[in-house]
């Protein structure tokens, strides 16, 4: 166990993690300027299972590296409630999101942590070309 984690934070500090944008409406401009589709990671304060789908997902260096060349990735708290509530509403956390520019839905919502391959795959779909 104890050689996992030191695997898992070695790993975290070796890879280029993604660069989340902090504010919905900030992502959402720079989502239309682009033209890139919005990955939006919904969490919770004190939520344990956020926490690791963040270190997971900036632990796989290829992954972090398609989600930053694909898509305007975005942070949100739900704390904060500076998002449309009710385009993003959830009852699970973490949940990921991705919309196109026009804040429409190009796949079903992630609910918890991601499985990484699935999120690959629909990464390196059509929909998500540049």
């Amino acid at each position: 166990m104890r050689l996992l984690a030191a695997l898992l934070l070695a790993s975290l500090c070796l890879a280029e993690p993604v660069r989340w944008q902090g504010k919905f409406d900030r992502a959402l401009e720079l989502c239309r300027q682009s033209g890139k589709p919005m990955l939006v990671l919904l969490i919770k304060r004190g939520c344990q299972t956020c926490t690791e789908a963040i270190a997971r997902i900036n632990a796989d260096e290829k992954l972090a590296a398609l989600i930053q060349k694909r898509t305007v990735p975005v942070l949100v708290t739900k704390e904060h409630e500076d998002y449309p509530i009710e385009l993003l509403y959830t009852l699970e956390y973490p949940t990921l999101f991705f919309l196109t520019p026009d804040e429409r839905f190009l796949a079903e919502p992630m609910r918890g942590v991601p499985d990484l391959f699935r999120l690959r795959a629909l990464l390196e779909k059509e929909a998500f070309d540049e």
